[in-house]
């Protein structure tokens, strides 16, 4: 992409008009690829628009392409916005894309961040139903099972129940 390109993009993206900021959402959906994600997760944080932010959201839900779930991760651990945080951890369970290679990630969101964050990965974590192996069934195991003593108290329940997930995996 050209730097002009990626102006265009960003100008349409931030615009006063809403309609014109939607469009240009869209419009990602058709045209865009992982190097959008930074931008829309910029534009998410810093807009008041709740049909922005609702189109935004549904854009990282229906992500389908598995290379996104790099630079999600990515944006999750730099993102220091609680609202953000939670769309973007919200969005990874529906996005169906497979997130296993990160799960100490929301192990570690489940353990350290407040309740609707925690309740966000935790879902993830639970609703995986892609196969595993046994030798990383044992490792994510062992890594909630050595910082469960870390964990808020409000998410105790959540991180207490990892364990028991994590070995019902499909191998």
């Amino acid at each position: 992409m050209t730097e002009n390109n990626k102006q265009t993009k960003k100008e349409l993206l931030f615009s006063k008009d809403e309609k014109v900021v939607i469009k240009a959402i869209e419009n990602l959906r058709e045209t865009g690829n992982d190097s959008d994600l930074e931008l829309l997760t910029e534009l998410y944080t810093e807009t008041k628009l709740e049909k922005v932010k609702k189109s935004i959201y549904h854009f990282f839900c229906d992500l389908r392409n598995q290379s996104s779930a790099d630079i999600i991760t990515r944006i999750i651990k730099s993102t220091s916005d609680k609202d953000t945080l939670k769309m973007l951890t919200s969005s990874t369970w529906e996005s169906r894309l497979n997130y296993i290679g990160y799960f100490e990630l929301f192990i570690d969101l489940v353990i350290y961040e407040g309740f609707e964050i925690a309740f966000e990965a935790f879902t993830l974590i639970e609703s995986f139903e892609e196969k595993t192996t046994e030798a990383r069934k044992e490792t994510l195991a062992a890594y909630v099972k050595e910082n469960i003593e870390k964990c808020k108290e409000e998410n105790l329940a959540f991180a207490m129940d990892l364990v028991k997930i994590i070995e019902d995996y499909k191998v």
